[in-house]
């Protein structure tokens, strides 16, 4: 269990987040770094089906609705998509 969820280390890092290796000159082992989440692409993805939906719908409550939706996303992309983000969540884990 990670984080409360029935997901093992190896799958949460492999679906949510963007990693590149770096080598330890030391060791000469590879050391993963975390350099950015996947979240945010199906959050900009997620963005964009509900721009289309929302100019393509007449129904007066759906369009309340998505707009709802809409500002949420936009939301969480202004919190997660920046540099500040990043760095505050980044871990270095040495395995």
């Amino acid at each position: 269990r990670l984080l409360g969820w029935n997901i093992s280390k190896d799958l949460f890092y492999k679906q949510y987040v963007e990693m590149e290796w770096i080598e330890d000159h030391n060791s000469g082992f590879r050391i993963p770094h975390v350099v950015g989440y996947k979240n945010v692409e199906r959050l900009k993805k997620k963005l964009a089906e509900l721009e289309q939906q929302l100019n393509t719908e007449t129904d007066e409550r759906k369009i309340k609705q998505l707009e709802s939706e809409l500002a949420q996303v936009q939301n969480e992309l202004r919190q997660k998509d920046n540099d500040a983000y990043r760095r505050q969540h980044t871990q270095f884990t040495y395995s």
